[in-house]
C-alpha cells in the first residue's frame, strides 16, 4: 500500500496535536487528571456537550459539503467585504512587515495549531475537571456561534483576501498544499465572513473572562487571551480574513456569550 505526502502530513498533524493536548493537561491541569478513571468519569458525565460539539463539527462538515451546489443560488458578497476592509490594505501592511521580523512559519504554525489547540484543548480540560458549569457554557456559546455563521457561510460566500486579490495579497497559508488541503475539508475558502477563527478563541477568552469569577483558570484564559491575539495577526498576515471579518468575528464572540449570560443562565447558580 502507497502512503500519501498527504497521508503522512494528517499522520504527524494528529500526532503534534495529541502532544500539544496531553502537554496542555500536565501543565494546566496536573498529572493527577490525566488519568483513565477520570477521563472516562469526565465523558460518562457531560457526554450530551459532547454529543453536540461533535453535532456542530460534523454539521460544518456537512456544510462544506454541499456549499458548492448552494452558491449556485447565492450572490458572491466578495467585493462588498473588500470594499469594506479598504481592499486588504490592512493584510498588505502586515505582509509588508512581519516576514523581515518573523519569515511565514510561525504564523502558519499559530494558525493551524494554536487555533485546532484551543477548539478541542478547552473542553477536554473542562470535561477532565468535570466542570458542569464551564462545559455547559461553552457548549451552549460554541453553538450560538455557529447558529450565526453557517448561515453567513450558506447564503454569504465572501472569498478570502489571499485567493481574491493575488496581485496584492499573498495566500501565504495556502502556498502550501497540505495546509490548503487540510483547510478545505471543512472551509471551502469563502466562509470568511464573519470569522470563526476570530470569534471562538475571543468566545473562549470572555467566557472564563465573565463567569470563571473565583479565576480557577486564570492561566488559562491569559493564554487564550495572546492565543486569540495571535491567530487575530496571522489570519491577516496570512491573507486568510479581511480586517472587516475580524470586526464581525469579535462582535460574534461578545453576542454569543451575552446570549449565553441572558437565556441560558440562572444567576443564583454561578454567583
Amino acid at each position: 500500500m502507497i502512503i500519501s505526502s498527504y497521508n503522512i502530513f494528517i499522520l504527524v498533524f494528529g500526532t503534534i496535536m495529541a502532544v500539544l493536548i496531553i502537554g496542555g493537561v500536565y501543565y494546566f491541569l496536573g498529572k493527577k487528571y490525566f488519568n483513565k478513571k477520570t477521563i472516562i468519569k469526565g465523558f460518562r458525565e457531560n457526554w450530551k456537550y459532547i454529543a453536540i460539539l461533535v453535532s456542530i463539527l460534523l454539521l460544518i462538515c456537512l456544510e462544506n459539503a454541499v456549499h458548492p451546489y448552494t452558491t449556485k443560488f447565492t450572490k458572491d458578497y466578495t467585493y462588498l467585504i473588500s470594499s469594506l476592509s479598504n481592499n486588504g490594505k490592512l493584510n498588505i501592511l502586515l505582509q509588508n512587515i512581519l516576514p523581515k521580523i518573523f519569515g511565514i512559519y510561525p504564523f502558519s504554525w499559530v494558525y493551524m495549531y494554536l487555533y485546532t489547540f484551543l477548539l478541542f484543548f478547552t473542553p477536554f480540560m473542562l470535561i477532565l475537571k468535570n466542570d458542569k458549569k464551564m462545559i455547559k457554557l461553552y457548549t451552549i456559546a460554541i453553538v450560538i456561534n455557529y447558529i450565526i455563521l453557517i448561515p453567513f457561510y450558506v447564503f454569504f460566500p465572501v472569498d478570502t483576501p489571499g485567493l481574491y486579490l493575488t496581485n496584492m495579497i499573498k495566500p501565504l497559508l495556502y502556498s502550501n498544499i497540505n495546509y490548503k488541503s487540510i483547510i478545505e475539508t471543512v472551509d471551502p475558502l469563502d466562509n470568511c465572513f464573519p470569522s470563526g477563527h476570530i470569534s471562538v478563541p475571543f468566545t473562549i477568552v470572555l467566557l472564563f473572562l465573565w463567569f470563571d469569577s473565583k479565576r480557577r483558570y486564570k492561566e488559562y484564559m491569559h493564554f487564550s487571551l495572546i492565543a486569540a491575539i495571535l491567530i487575530t495577526i496571522s489570519t491577516l498576515y496570512l491573507g486568510v480574513h479581511w480586517s472587516i471579518d475580524v470586526c464581525a468575528g469579535l462582535l460574534l464572540a461578545a453576542l454569543s456569550v451575552l446570549l449565553t449570560k441572558k437565556y441560558f443562565i440562572n444567576k443564583e447558580n454561578f454567583k
